[in-house]
């Protein structure tokens, strides 16, 4: 009797998520899927903006010297450390571990 309960169960719980499955994602003319916002924007990254295009270990970390320090002290020592970390890198000449820890710091400053 148990074995039937839960059978059931589980055959209502998939006939009421079936129409949820069923329905694949709307697009838009320009091959993007809306949001929320109703902006017509896709996904928007978190780091968009805060990593630099340019490509020296420099430039990026004056763009993290130039970020506010986060309200959470676990994540401002976090990234401090990662700061003082790139600035060690880079003064042992290797730009893509300065680089690394740069981006470390600033996903910890966002």
């Amino acid at each position: 009797m148990k074995t039937l309960t839960c059978a059931c169960l589980l055959a209502a719980v998939l006939l009421a998520a079936a129409p949820a499955f069923a329905s694949g994602p709307t697009y838009m003319s320009n091959g993007q899927t809306p949001n929320n916002s109703g902006s017509g924007e896709g996904r928007v990254d978190p780091l968009q903006g805060t990593i630099p295009s340019k490509d020296t270990c420099e430039q990026w970390l004056e763009r993290a010297r130039q970020m506010t320090e986060p309200s959470n002290p676990y994540l401002a020592e976090r990234a401090h450390h990662e700061i003082m970390l790139a600035h060690e890198a880079l003064a042992d000449g290797d730009e893509h571990e300065c680089k690394r820890h740069v981006a470390h710091a600033l996903y910890d400053r966002t």
